[in-house]
């Protein structure tokens, strides 16, 4: 197949939602890395993107537009993935999300970064599958709930 790894054509492809907010965009960033590095992994990302218009956010306009891409998103992905630590910086949309991830019944992976001294209870109660911040941990999860 033409554009196509070779190594590829044979392996499932993992449609993921990674939680995040830009202002903690190497959180984000450090996990398409570690899943980039996963040998005989292919993935897709499903994210919301950074240069989506919204431009103001804060807006009622700017909220139902962020909030409706996040929804198709997450509708359109196969697995949810949640960094802890976002859960208690970005309470409201990341509930959100989560939401979302519920009702269309999508699986939810909770990573715990490193260093990371305490995990939200919540993360527990929502998460089907917590795993450490590395990129076998996180490979090896996606593929086992997906």
């Amino acid at each position: 197949m033409f554009g196509v790894p070779e190594r590829a054509v044979n392996m499932p492809t993992y449609n993921l939602f990674i939680s995040h907010a830009w202002a903690y965009d190497e959180r984000y960033a450090g996990i398409c890395r570690l899943l980039d590095s996963v040998p005989n992994f292919v993935w897709r990302d499903y994210s919301a993107p950074r240069d989506y218009p919204v431009v103001d956010a804060g807006s009622v306009v700017g909220r139902n537009k962020l909030r409706a891409l996040l929804r198709e998103r997450v509708r359109i992905s196969s697995c949810f993935i949640l960094v802890a630590g976002m859960f208690v910086n970005h309470r409201e949309w990341v509930q959100a999300e989560i939401q979302f991830a519920q009702e269309y019944g999508k699986p939810i992976l909770g990573v715990m970064r490193r260093a990371q001294q305490r995990t939200p209870e919540a993360v527990y109660q929502v998460a089907d599958k917590i795993v450490a911040w590395n990129s076998m941990s996180i490979a090896n999860g996606v593929r086992e709930l997906c």
